[in-house]
C-alpha cells in the first residue's frame, strides 16, 4: 500500500474506503493485522509521511511509523 500513492485521494475517508475495497476484493488484510495502530491517524498524513521519508516496511513496523506520525501531529479529527 505504501507505494500506491493513496494520499493523493486527498481525504482520510476516501483512503479508508479504498483500503476496505482492497480487503474485500482480495480477501486479505492490507494492514497485515496492524490496522489498530492507524485508527487514530489521518491516513493522508500517514501515507504522505511514508512517501516523504521513504519508509521501508521491511525494516520497520506500522506501529513505529504510526508513532512518528502522531509525534508530528498526524491524528485524525473527529475519530469515531
Amino acid at each position: 500500500m505504501a507505494e500506491l500513492g493513496l494520499e493523493t485521494l486527498g481525504s482520510d475517508r476516501l483512503i479508508r474506503h479504498a483500503i476496505r475495497e482492497m480487503q474485500i476484493r482480495t480477501n486479505t488484510d492490507p494492514w497485515g493485522g496492524e490496522a489498530q495502530h492507524v485508527e487514530d491517524l489521518d491516513l493522508v498524513a500517514f501515507f504522505r509521511f511514508v512517501r516523504e521519508n521513504r519508509v521501508n516496511f521491511f525494516h520497520t513496523t506500522i506501529e513505529a511509523v504510526a508513532k512518528q506520525v502522531r509525534e508530528v501531529g498526524g491524528q485524525r479529527i473527529n475519530v469515531g
